[in-house]
This record gives structure tokens, sequence and C-alpha cells, in this order.
């Protein structure tokens, strides 16, 4: 099946909470594959060689990632299109997951996606909730993910999943840093990127 790119108006995001703020156009964002430039983010990157042609493994992140989203990793909980039968501009996305002792709740809106290049979607926010031995702490931040494709040859495709978590403030990203916050992600993005790999070469 062949993607076809929906199209929309640019939109200009300007979405503010107590302590989150965005205000950029995604359309015309300043985007680098290696680091986008998303103020006070901790970004997780991972990337895996797929043999598989790069329109196959593009195709399935658009077609077949939400039926094999919980087969990933094991704190995948839940994604669910709220809109749509397969990924497009303007899809939402409930997604649920966990690692280490925070499960996070997203409410993904897809974009931007080029063909065989990159998809873009985004959570304003997501929300944390973080157990501890006595209480549960309920907090938010904002959360972007790219998948970006490069083709390596006919048959292998490198895919790769940037994360950038966005916190209020420089030092609430220090603060999580440095007290392992971040940690547990990095774990759980490595569990799911070594899955979809297997799960695309297998399909």
């Amino acid at each position: 099946m062949e993607y076809k790119e929906a199209v929309r108006e640019k939109r200009v995001f300007n979405k503010d909470s107590k302590k989150l703020s965005v205000n950029f156009n995604v359309k015309e964002m300043n985007y680098n594959k290696l680091k986008p430039d998303i103020k006070n983010a901790a970004f997780l990157i991972q990337s895996v060689e797929i043999n598989k042609p790069i329109d196959s493994v593009f195709n399935y992140i658009i077609y077949n990632l939400k039926d094999n989203y919980k087969a990933m990793a094991e704190g995948h909980i839940q994604y669910e299109l709220l809109n749509a039968e397969y990924l497009q501009e303007g899809t939402e996305i409930d997604c649920r997951e966990k690692a280490g002792n925070q499960t996070v709740y997203h409410k993904y809106r897809v974009e931007k996606i080029i063909p065989n290049e990159y998809v873009y979607y985004l959570s304003l926010p997501s929300k944390v909730f973080i157990e501890l031995p006595y209480k549960t702490i309920e907090s938010k931040s904002n959360t972007y993910c790219f998948y970006d494709f490069e083709k390596i040859n006919d048959s292998t495709t490198s895919l790769q999943l940037t994360i950038a978590i966005q916190f209020g403030s420089g030092f609430e990203k220090f603060y999580s840093t440095l007290f392992g916050g971040i940690a547990p992600w990095k774990k759980h993005q490595k569990e799911e990127m070594e899955k979809l790999k297997e799960l695309i070469e297998n399909s």
C-alpha cells in the first residue's frame, strides 16, 4: 500500500501550562536528525539496521505499528489511533507505557510525515505518574518522537528513534537526570527498537 501524505495548513503550537510552554512552527522547525532544537529537553536516541527495503520499513511504521506496539516492549500498555486507521498527519494517538517506577500517559498528535524520510509526533503534555513507597507523584512533560529512515542499500535500512522529553525548566531536567528518571527510558527504548527490528524483518 502506498502512503498518501495528508495535506494540512501550517499550525503554530502555543500551549501553555503552569510550567510548560511551547511556541514554534513544527513545519519550519530547525530539525536536525541527531538533535532537534527543543529547550530543556533530555534526548534518547537509538538506531537499528533493518534487513528490509526503506519503503517496507516506512510502511510498517505507518500501517502496522499500532497492531504490534504491545509486543515491542514489556512496558508497552496501549497504543490506540483515535481518529484514523493508520498514521497520517493529524492522527491522534492514545499511548500508555511504563519504565521502572514511572507510568506515562501520552496523547500524541502526528505533526509531520515525509515518506521514507521521517515521522514526527508529539504529546503536549504527557502525564507522568511516579510510584514511590508511600505515595504516587503526578508530574508532566512534553514528549516529541521522531522516526528517521535512511537507505543503506536496496535491502537494508537504518531506522533511528529520537525521543525528546521536555521539562518545565533546566533544573527539572538536571534533577530528573541526576536521580535516575531518564535511565529507565533509555533501557526501554533499546528494548523496543531491537524488538521492532525483529518484527519488521519477520513481516
